[in-house]
């Protein structure tokens, strides 16, 4: 759908379901709200070693693309003592 030079898509409520199948193929799955970090490159790699030398386990996952490091709730404030941590207010829309 396309209306003055903008568009976007609609679909009908019961589709949802099949939406969120195919937004979650084309971009990854949701992250896990306040507790990922996309760090690219060698400061990512550094980071990643960081947990590991700590003690601090995590996973990644793949969004739109991008890696991001993903941590348990019960460790965030821990990962925060990284030297590197951005600051909360940056932390929080790095992933949008």
């Amino acid at each position: 759908m396309a209306t003055d030079g903008k568009e976007w898509v609609s679909w009908a409520r019961d589709q949802d379901v099949a939406v969120a199948a195919v937004q979650e193929q084309m971009f990854g799955p949701e992250l896990p709200s306040g507790r990922n970090l996309y760090v690219a490159g060698e400061a990512g790699t550094e980071f990643k070693a960081w947990l590991r030398d700590n003690r601090i386990p995590y996973k990644t996952m793949m969004k739109r693309g991008n890696e991001y490091v993903v941590w348990a709730v019960e460790d965030s404030s821990r990962v925060r003592k990284w030297p590197y941590f951005p600051p909360m207010e940056l932390s929080a829309s790095s992933n949008r």
